[in-house]
């Protein structure tokens, strides 16, 4: 099996090469390389992967070479070199920095992410630009706790407009995952995808969607004393609806617990 070194050498760098922004994130600069050399943010980000996990982290030593650039120089500039997807967990023992300090940094490497310049960052936050490049390479603690309730799901939150009508259509995980990317400008992993589908078709509300539909047909056969099969067998002869069985027991067993006396 050829090693992570041998695969970076098959790599050819691009035509055309695009200078990473300080503080930038490495998706964006993924993505502005990418526009840069007319490919597909997708396909880019896969490349800059490697086997076997194509749509996971992009790895710095496929990268430099892609850019023709050292892997060093894309560490420092990029905030998110060394940690995927923009995750602030970084492990070690810190010296806090003082409060002040500390939202200071913040600030800046949010606005940095969003491609301000070295300069306007300065200007912006009344620093030099020492500091702001300390802001930029310094590693800071984790981000404070929230003390509100949790967040169930904050990124399929805010795609769930874009991602339920691409399920709805029959869209593959991947296929998804690439229009997110290439069409939207939006990161998001497989494996979290992947999870929200799953828990779409495994979820109470798509047993309950099925048998609302026929319910003004369903309850006067159970009210009969139909069997399961008659009942199934009648609505597909009948009316032309296709149901399982195992959802007709689900639906009759919730129908004969609600009717029992407390």
């Amino acid at each position: 099996m050829p090693t992570r070194r041998a695969q970076a050498q098959s790599l050819s760098p691009l035509p055309l090469r695009v200078r990473p922004h300080l503080g930038e994130s490495t998706e964006n600069y993924i993505r502005r390389l990418a526009r840069a050399n007319h490919l597909r943010p997708s396909t880019l980000h896969s490349v800059a992967c490697g086997p076997p996990n194509w749509t996971g982290k992009p790895r710095l030593e496929r990268l430099a070479v892609l850019t023709g650039r050292p892997a060093g120089h894309l560490e420092r500039a990029l905030i998110d070199g060394l940690v995927p997807r923009r995750r602030t967990t970084v492990t070690g023992r810190y010296a806090n920095p003082p409060e002040g300090t500390y939202l200071l940094y913040r600030a800046i490497r949010r606005d940095a992410e969003r491609g301000l310049s070295l300069r306007r960052l300065a200007e912006r936050h009344g620093v030099s630009r020492c500091v702001v490049r300390r802001a930029l390479t310094a590693s800071l603690p984790l981000a404070r706790q929230r003390t509100g309730p949790s967040r169930t799901a904050p990124v399929i939150d805010s795609v769930r407009h874009l991602v339920d009508p691409m399920i709805s259509s029959g869209m593959r995980v991947a296929d998804i995952w690439r229009a997110l990317m290439d069409d939207h400008e939006v990161s998001i992993s497989v494996t979290t995808l992947h999870a929200y589908i799953r828990s779409r078709r495994t979820g109470p509300s798509r047993t309950a969607s099925v048998i609302d539909s026929v319910r003004h047909l369903v309850d006067p056969m159970i009210s009969s004393g139909m069997s399961v099969r008659g009942i199934q067998s009648a609505l597909r002869d009948d009316h032309e609806v296709s149901i399982s069985v195992t959802t007709l027991h689900t639906y009759i067993r919730s129908q004969r617990t609600n009717s029992c006396p407390r």
